[in-house]
């Protein structure tokens, strides 16, 4: 497996692209298109079950350029230590996810997963987990977009849940579907939004 077609660099540069998550309409205001607004409401008013088996390495520290991309490495580092290419959902092409189990803008040391997604369960050494990510209720969106426009796809979820029962919750995943180092241009990017939902 040539795990790194995704560099620790290009996932490091995607999550340090987040400006914040803060929950505030104004940061969707004049960033969304109206379509991409209508779309996110179509996927908060119908949302399904997630299941996912992952292998995953957790990581505890401040959003800095430093920390993420020494994590990535030492969890990409670890995968193809244990051989388990053939195992990723996608093989050599899998996709990685990034689970934030804080919001960005309200913890100093964030607590995230980064993971591969399984074909199947495999037995691993630590510092690796598998660990089944099972959402009764998510939402899921992909934005095409830079992903300095990723906090304006939290505020829109927010908005379109407000006055109802349901509410998007922490963790969250993102599903990164391209490559940030390899798109033509940051308008290029796709990333899947998928958003446990909760009273």
């Amino acid at each position: 497996m040539n795990a790194f077609k995704w560099p620790g660099a290009a996932v490091a540069f995607f999550l340090m692209s987040l400006p914040g998550w803060l929950p505030v309409q104004a940061q969707s205001e004049g960033v969304l298109s109206v379509e991409a607004k209508a779309q996110i409401k179509k996927a908060m008013s119908a949302p399904k079950a997630v299941s996912y088996v992952m292998v995953q390495e957790s990581f505890k520290g401040p959003m800095t350029q430093a920390f993420v991309g020494a994590s990535l490495r030492k969890f990409m580092a670890e995968v193809i230590s244990q051989d388990l290419g053939k195992n990723l959902e996608g093989g050599a092409d899998a996709r990685p996810y990034v689970m934030l189990n804080d919001n960005p803008e309200k913890a100093k040391a964030v607590k995230m997963d980064i993971a591969y997604r399984l074909k199947t369960k495999v037995t691993v050494k630590a510092p690796l987990e598998v660990h089944e990510v099972v959402w009764k209720n998510a939402a899921r969106y992909t934005y095409n977009g830079p992903h300095t426009r990723l906090n304006a796809v939290w505020s829109e979820m927010v908005v379109a849940t407000k006055g109802g029962k349901m509410k998007p919750r922490f963790p969250m995943a993102l599903h990164l579907l391209t490559n940030p180092n390899t798109v033509k241009s940051a308008d290029d990017n796709k990333t899947e939004v998928i958003v446990p939902l909760g009273e």
